[in-house]
């Protein structure tokens, strides 16, 4: 099952009861996705409008990727193994990080994707 992860923190009040939900900074969601595949889960990022500078580092590393579109957008999928290291520059408009299972790669999480935008085209 495709989960995205990495993306939110609870903010609690004086008592420990959840009052509301924040965005992650980069720092925090790094350190989450190092903790996650030292336990042994998979992650996949889904990068938004990536540079090109970013998928030429993709090519030049070997790291297992797959560009695709949806609509008239260019995304990327990126595995992301415990050699994880962050680009160090800005590498796109915006990214995303999906915990998959065994058995699941990065078509599965493309194919997720694309559903979840249809679904939400249908709500606009």
């Amino acid at each position: 099952m495709v989960e995205l992860v990495c993306v939110k923190k609870e903010i609690r009040n004086n008592e420990g009861k959840v009052i509301g939900y924040a965005l992650k900074m980069p720092e925090e969601a790094g350190k989450e996705l190092k903790e996650r595949l030292a336990r042994g889960e998979r992650i996949v990022k889904v990068m938004y409008e990536p540079f090109d500078a970013y998928l030429e580092h993709l090519r030049k590393h070997g790291i297992r990727h797959k560009v695709f579109k949806i609509d008239d957008a260019r995304y990327v999928a990126v595995e992301i193994t415990n050699n994880y290291k962050c680009f160090g520059w800005i590498a796109g408009l915006a990214e995303m990080h999906y915990r998959i299972d065994d058995g699941e790669d990065l078509d599965t999480v493309i194919k997720h994707l694309k559903k979840e935008i249809e679904e939400r085209q249908k709500e606009l």
